[in-house]
C-alpha cells in the first residue's frame, strides 16, 4: 500500500472521448456535416473517482487533451503522445501526459451521428479517445511510456484487468530517487 508520507507517483488517471448522442442535426445530418463537426470533448472516467482535497480536477483537462475538438475519420491515424501544463490561480502546477489514439465506431454511435451511409462504400469510421495522467511531478518520459504500454496491454488479451496495472501505479510505486527520472 501507499505510506501516509509517500506521495504517488501520480495523482490521477482520466479517460476522455466524445459523448456521441447526437450530430448537430442528430440522425438527419449528412455524412459531410458529420466530418466536418467538431464535437465536444468530455470525461468519461477517471480514476481516482473524487478530487483529492488539496487537488482539484481542472475543469478544461477534456479540452486540453483534445484542443482542437473531436472529428471522425475514415481511416484510424496513429497514436500520439503530447504533454500539457496547467497552472492554477494560485501558480501550482499540474503536468498532463496524454495519448490519443482512434476508436472504431459502434453502429449504433454511427446512427446517432447520421442516418447515411460513410462514402465509397467504408463502413468504418474512428473517433479520437484520450488516456491522461496528471501529477504534481514533471515525470514526462516515464508517464508517456506507462500510457504506451497502457495502451498495448489493452489491445491484448490479458488475465490482469488494466484497472489493476492503473490502481499498481497510483498506490504501489514509490517515487523515483531526486535525480534518477530517465
Amino acid at each position: 500500500g501507499l505510506d501516509p508520507d509517500v506521495i504517488p507517483l501520480q495523482d490521477d488517471f482520466r479517460e476522455g472521448n466524445i459523448d456521441p448522442r447526437t450530430s448537430p442535426r442528430g440522425p438527419s445530418a449528412t455524412m459531410e456535416e458529420v466530418f466536418i463537426t467538431r464535437y465536444k470533448a468530455a470525461v468519461l472516467d477517471r480514476l481516482p473517482a473524487e478530487d483529492y482535497p488539496d487537488t482539484i480536477l481542472p475543469p478544461q483537462v477534456a479540452m486540453f487533451a483534445l484542443p482542437e475538438g473531436l472529428t471522425v475519420k475514415m481511416s484510424c491515424p496513429l497514436p500520439t503522445a503530447y504533454i500539457v501544463v496547467f497552472t492554477s490561480n494560485e501558480g501550482r502546477r499540474m503536468y498532463g501526459s496524454v495519448l490519443t489514439f482512434h476508436e472504431e465506431l459502434t453502429e449504433e454511435q454511427r446512427r446517432k451521428m447520421s442516418n447515411e451511409d460513410p462514402p465509397g462504400g467504408n463502413s468504418k469510421l474512428w473517433i479520437p479517445k484520450c488516456l491522461c495522467l496528471l501529477s504534481h511531478w514533471p515525470f514526462h518520459e516515464p508517464f508517456r511510456e506507462f500510457l504506451k504500454q497502457l495502451y498495448r496491454i489493452s489491445l491484448t488479451a490479458s488475465r490482469i484487468p488494466v484497472e489493476r496495472i492503473i490502481a499498481n501505479l497510483l498506490y504501489e510505486v514509490p517515487l523515483p530517487p531526486r535525480g534518477r527520472v530517465k
